[in-house]
């Protein structure tokens, strides 16, 4: 064999072998979780972890056997399992799940996987915790939680909204001949009521920031979005 052919051939192979060992060797070590301070559980795939796993089945009409099949497997309630990136514990026990959620705050803490975090941003109101969250959610509810400013500001408001979006619908030939999904014009109403008490922008600029919301929110699911049905490998054994 030529030298420079012997040379192309171990700068190809050896690396390539490396490689293969590697993945291997991961694939091996996130099989089982082996801190003991865990539930049991299988980590899946080196990085995605059982992420794609999770994805198709929540595309069906019938996820429930993502979290079953675990269950059955390791035999508890609780299981461990690697989704978008963190280390996840699942729970299907209901009086551990009264711990926690009434742990929260104090014994536990309610976080997002960091890439939700980074999407919504450190300063979104579903991330805040302790007393800063307590203070904006009062501050939120106060617009709404009088029964007398329910009656004399938020209910004529809504009136004039429902009226305003009638006419506009009449207005473009909505009505005539053609379907109208009543669900995705009340979100828009909703919206726009929401946007008038909660930071007093009209109608117009409402429908603007609801055009974006809606488009941020379109690409975001995007990024979790897999069209076609990825085979999901074999779980016996792991």
């Amino acid at each position: 064999m030529p030298a420079t052919a012997f040379s192309a051939f171990h700068l190809i192979f050896f690396p390539l072998l490396l490689s293969i060992t590697a993945f291997a060797y991961l694939l091996r070590k996130n099989r089982k979780v082996v801190d003991g301070s865990l539930p049991p559980g299988s980590l899946g795939l080196p990085f995605v972890g059982e992420t794609l796993r999770l994805i198709n089945a929540y595309r069906t009409e019938n996820p429930e056997p993502f979290v079953d099949e675990r269950l059955r497997r390791n035999g508890t309630r609780l299981f461990t399992t690697h989704l978008f990136g963190e280390l996840t514990v699942f729970s299907a026990d209901p009086e551990f799940n009264r711990v926690v959620l009434g742990g929260e705050g104090h014994t536990f803490e309610g976080s997002y996987p960091s890439s939700i975090s980074t999407l919504l941003g450190r300063n979104s109101l579903v991330l805040m915790k302790g007393a800063l969250h307590k203070r904006m959610h009062s501050l939120t509810l106060t617009r709404f939680a009088s029964p007398a400013v329910i009656r004399s500001s938020l209910l004529p408001d809504i009136d004039l909204a429902v009226r305003r979006n009638l006419r506009s619908w009449a207005a473009a030939g909505d009505l005539h001949g053609a379907s109208l999904l009543l669900l995705n014009q009340a979100k828009k109403i909703t919206f726009e009521m929401a946007v008038e008490q909660l930071i007093s922008e009209d109608q117009v600029n409402g429908r603007r920031m609801s055009a974006g919301i809606t488009t941020s929110l379109s690409t975001a699911s995007s990024l979790c979005r897999f069209p076609p049905s990825s085979p999901s490998p074999p779980t016996e054994g792991l």
